[in-house]
């Protein structure tokens, strides 16, 4: 009896001090720019690195970049650990390899959809930061 009561209170003391650690700070995302055309748009879905890093997961080795749009719609790049041939590369075959994030999946989040189904492509999401502007504009 007495064990099962200082098991209890040792998992209450580590649940408190879980609690007075401080949240950790959402990063902030860039503001978006003017974006004059479809090139300025793709440069800008193409530095997805610099949007705030939504989920990562060490195990699987994806990255998830999330930037939230004014209309409450939201832009995500998932990315993959994964070893990069670089043909140009000097050397073996094996020296043309080295590890880095690449394959890009893209997804457009909306409110009521699953994640699943948010699933889509480079150009639309140029055409969604054109649509943004475009309303922002008019």
């Amino acid at each position: 009896m007495l064990r099962k009561k200082k098991i209890l209170v040792a998992a209450l003391a580590g649940m408190l001090c879980n609690l007075e650690e401080p949240e950790p700070e959402e990063p902030k995302q860039p503001a978006l720019p003017v974006l004059k055309n479809n090139d300025q748009r793709a440069a800008f879905v193409d530095a997805y690195e610099t949007w705030p890093l939504w989920i990562e997961t060490e195990q699987t080795g994806e990255r998830y970049y999330r930037y939230d749009l004014e209309d409450g719609t939201s832009m995500v790049v998932k990315v993959y650990h994964a070893r990069i041939f670089d043909g140009y590369a000097s050397g073996s075959y094996e020296a043309k390899y080295h590890d880095g994030y690449g394959r890009h999946e893209y997804y457009m989040l909306r409110d009521g959809k699953l994640f699943r189904d948010c699933e889509t492509n480079r150009g639309l999401l140029i055409e969604k930061l054109k649509e943004i502007q475009k309303v922002k504009k008019g």
